[in-house]
């Protein structure tokens, strides 16, 4: 994971609606965020000037790094009757097993959302368990076309039209293969009009 936004809007109405997901949500997609990190990662937190909170998992000049626990494992004990291998012996190597991805999901816009944004911009989160492997990428597919990809870690749609769109993630591989599709969600975009 390399980061997200959650951004103030100038409308009253959708700042009461960050209030409560800064309140209500923040916590939660913290934890999330958390329990999708490998044991030696680290995130940071900072605000920009506009009072955008950022997370990443690059520090910047003003981050905060945010302690992140590390996980609980188990490790399985042999069978007792388990005798076909020397004990002096090393192990045999393994090969690397392809990633299996369990969940890609959108977490920002939530599904049937309403978004007020003027400039057509909308931020997406996505939670991806396990995290992200070296080489694949996320692309965001807005009403069937892929639009955005990674981007330092955000994925932002720009210009979008007002209306109701659809919205789906892909994780892709090194040969632009699709590895894992999320769910489609339906967001709609509205926009202030001027009356002349």
């Amino acid at each position: 994971m390399r980061g997200f936004f959650l951004t103030n809007h100038p409308h009253p109405r959708y700042k009461t609606t960050m209030t409560t997901l800064y309140t209500r949500y923040l916590p939660g997609i913290m934890l999330l965020i958390m329990s999708c990190q490998t044991a030696s990662a680290e995130i940071y937190t900072w605000k920009r000037a506009d009072g955008t909170v950022v997370f990443s998992d690059r520090p910047q000049a003003e981050a905060t790094e945010i302690p992140v626990p590390v996980p609980q494992t188990y490790a399985s004990p042999t069978a007792a009757g388990d005798n076909t291998r020397d004990t002096d012996s090393p192990p045999p190597a393994e090969a690397a097993a392809p990633v299996s991805y369990t969940q890609l999901t959108i977490i920002q816009p939530a599904n049937d959302a309403t978004l007020w944004d003027d400039a057509g911009a909308v931020t997406v989160a996505l939670s991806i368990i396990p995290a992200l492997q070296p080489g694949h990428r996320r692309v965001l597919e807005l009403d069937g076309e892929q639009q955005a990809t990674d981007n330092d870690g955000l994925l932002m749609l720009n210009q979008v039209d007002r209306g109701t769109h659809l919205l789906r993630a892909l994780i892709l591989d090194p040969r632009n293969k699709t590895v894992m599709a999320s769910p489609t969600i339906t967001f709609h975009l509205k926009q202030h009009t001027v009356k002349r």
